[in-house]
């Protein structure tokens, strides 16, 4: 195509008038090029987005049609026709243009921004990926920041915003309205630092704006709730959530605050509602949910069938999609690349529990890939990586990409180590990124989701009567379903005088109306015993007096009660030296608390329940073969613990002989790392026999 001066002078003349609003005349030149060089691309590609921009969509697509028929770099026409079809409403037909422009040129902030519009209605975390890319591009536009924002806020899965936000934002007021709609999903959905960043910006340029000065001030008062609880000045948190909660009943992160202090209070039915007022507002909101199911477990009034159907119900909601693998060809006793994912890598209950075993793995016929969802690092994250084959750090990875990342490293099992707890990546293993994919340790519970094939477990917190309350292949390690590392700690001494002690070192979240009613039983019936409880709650004033409050209703007095601080492991060995007796919480049992007691030669009194939490301490109890320390309810709990602080004989023997017990039953990385590793290999075999193939339909 040759132009003439005059041509190009017409063209540029067009130009000016389109970007000035001057539609009218623009039209006029472009129509006049149009006639004359009928093969002019960019007058026909201008000429089209004109009648884009005047409404008149159906010649805009024709003109765009043949400057696209004729151009040599389609790039820049792809991506201005995927706004065409954004206006009629096509997104399938704008993601397809949108994409095939990236793939001529990848730096096209047009195309990733209309890919994002494209992808909004249905994939939050892709349309956020899309105008993370094109805000890349162009770091001080504010739509794509914006839009950003609110897509990864809305996928939960915002990795990258807590990074941004400590950039320079480009100015908001000229998207005001998307601005203040950004600041409510980034409140909406867990990123209340962000809504105040925004709003912070917002205000500053519009600083006579009501409206946003309100919202503004209402995320202060938040902020101030979230620091007084962090302060543990929990009473004066909870009155100042409650006024958020006045203005807004649906500030959701006044009501998760609210809800996460009543549960770790001990009012798990008050924090059940106001989990369920969020769900019930945000469907879909992930994070809510899977709070929601811990908080039931914590509920004596909820069924074991309740919180199954919980578990099945958020998982038709956030992990509905499993694709499942076929096995053709595979080899079952190739060597195996087996992944391990969690959030806590570092010292607490998965270091506890796992770090020996992963030490101990035979790796003949398996090399161990970790997966650090969470980035915490410390001293045991050092000893993680050292006794990984590979190590990944993935906190910063969206689902996509995190699943993008497990299959490029060719895993074959995926062990999943957090199930609901908090930082889970669930969702992730719904698009299947190993052909087997496994739970074990760090929850309680079956996931709820068809994405895992197998939850490892032992007989007595799963046994096979319990079965219809999983969803998953239930497996059973001989030995048990953990294996205990214990810290330094003194050698237990008998105590052969003063009162009896019973001790719960728990989380007073575990300590309900129910459990108290027992205890106070318990106290009455061992006249002038004591009760010693340890809690971080405890190292607040505040929640020292609540307590106490509630034990005086069950006529607990004051004087029988030993309330300890946190402090250090260390600290919580040295506080058992005088406890005589433990006793665990129900229907939350403990675990990792249960371990210690028993490791310092205290007995556990508990109450076994229908759930896998409820039985945790039944376990670890029957592995040491004190069955008779199971009580089936709370009557017999409340006898149990009665009757063994009658027989200062039989406390004596236990501070004597169960160290050594639980060395040779629940201490032994060596057999437990090689249970575990005939438990996966199994597993690759069932994959191989075609057993996992066609998944579990989650209805």
């Amino acid at each position: 195509m040759t132009l003439t001066d005059e041509q190009r002078r017409v063209f540029q003349r067009a130009l000016d008038a389109h970007r000035r609003g001057d539609l009218d005349t623009a039209a006029n030149d472009y129509a006049a090029l149009v006639e004359a060089v009928p093969d002019h691309v960019d007058a026909l590609h201008m000429f089209a987005m004109l009648h884009h921009q005047r409404g008149d969509s159906e010649l805009a697509l024709s003109l765009m049609n043949s400057a696209l028929s004729l151009a040599t770099d389609p790039s820049a026409i792809l991506a201005n026709r995927a706004s065409i079809h954004l206006a009629n409403g096509n997104t399938a037909d704008a993601e397809r243009d949108a994409r095939a422009a990236l793939q001529n040129d990848p730096a096209s902030f047009g195309a990733w921004f209309n890919l994002g519009l494209a992808l909004k209605p249905t994939d939050h975390a892709q349309a956020a990926s899309a105008f993370r890319a094109a805000n890349s591009l162009r770091p001080m536009d504010a739509r794509s920041l914006l839009e950003w924002f609110s897509m990864e806020a809305m996928s939960q899965q915002g990795f990258d915003i807590g990074e941004r936000i400590r950039q320079p934002l480009p100015p908001l007021a000229s998207q005001r309205a998307l601005a203040l709609q950004t600041a409510s999903d980034l409140e909406r959905y867990g990123y209340a630092t962000a809504a105040i960043v925004v709003l912070s910006q917002l205000r500053r340029e519009l600083p006579r704006d009501d409206t946003i000065a309100a919202r503004h001030e209402l995320e202060l008062v938040y902020a101030k709730a979230a620091l007084l609880e962090q302060k543990l000045q929990i009473a004066d948190a909870l009155l100042t959530a409650d006024a958020v909660l006045r203005q807004a009943p649906g500030h959701r992160g006044a009501r998760m605050l609210r809800a996460s202090i009543l549960g770790d209070r001990g009012e798990a039915r008050a924090a059940l509602d106001d989990y369920r007022r969020i769900v019930e507002s945000a469907p879909d909101d992930a994070i809510a949910g899977s709070a929601m199911l811990i908080a039931m477990q914590h509920d004596p009034s909820m069924s074991a069938e309740d919180i199954f159907h919980a578990h099945r119900t958020w998982a038709s909601r956030h992990a509905p999609v499993v694709v499942a693998m076929e096995a053709g060809g595979v080899d079952a006793e190739k060597p195996l690349r087996v992944g391990w994912l969690s959030p806590r890598f570092f010292s607490g209950l998965v270091s506890h529990f796992f770090l020996e075993p992963l030490r101990h793995f035979d790796r003949a016929n398996m090399t161990h890939v970790l997966y650090d969802s969470g980035g915490i690092e410390d001293a045991k994250t050092a000893e993680f990586r050292a006794a990984a084959d590979e190590w990944r750090r993935v906190d910063t990875l969206d689902d996509a990409a995190l699943c993008d990342c497990i299959r490029a490293d060719g895993i074959d099992i995926l062990v999943e180590l957090s199930g609901h707890s908090p930082g889970n990546r669930l969702r992730a293993l719904a698009h299947r990124p190993a052909p087997v994919q496994v739970s074990w340790l760090d929850y309680f519970h079956s996931t709820g989701t068809a994405a895992i094939d197998v939850l490892i477990s032992d007989a007595v917190s799963s046994p096979q009567e319990l079965s219809s309350h999983y969803t998953e292949r239930v497996v059973q390690l001989p030995s048990g379903r953990l294996c205990y590392t214990p810290p330094e700690a003194p050698v237990p001494r008998p105590r052969i005088d003063g009162p009896i002690r019973f001790g719960s070192f728990n989380r007073i979240s575990k300590i309900n109306e129910a459990v108290l009613a027992c205890w106070a039983r318990i106290l009455a019936g061992v006249p002038d015993s004591l009760l010693r409880l340890k809690a971080r709650a405890f190292d607040s004033a505040d929640e020292r007096a609540y307590f106490l409050a509630r034990c005086a209703r069950h006529d607990i007095a004051s004087d029988r009660l030993e309330l300890l601080g946190y402090g250090t492991h260390s600290d919580t060995f040295a506080a058992y030296a005088d406890v005589d007796i433990a006793l665990d919480p129900f229907p939350f049992s403990g675990c990792a608390t249960s371990l210690d007691a028993l490791w310092m030669g205290i007995p556990v009194i508990t109450k076994v329940g229908e759930t896998m939490v409820g039985r945790q301490t039944a376990s670890l109890l029957t592995s040491l073969q004190l069955q008779h320390c199971i009580a089936s309810d709370e009557t017999e709990y409340v006898r149990l613990a009665i009757e063994l602080a009658a027989n200062r004989q039989q406390l004596s023997e236990y501070m004597n002989l169960l160290r050594n017990r639980m060395r040779t039953s629940l201490c032994d990385a060596s057999r437990h790392a090689i249970e575990l590793s005939a438990v996966l290999r199994e597993s690759w075999r069932a994959f191989c026999r075609g057993e996992f193939a066609t998944g579990k339909i989650i209805v």
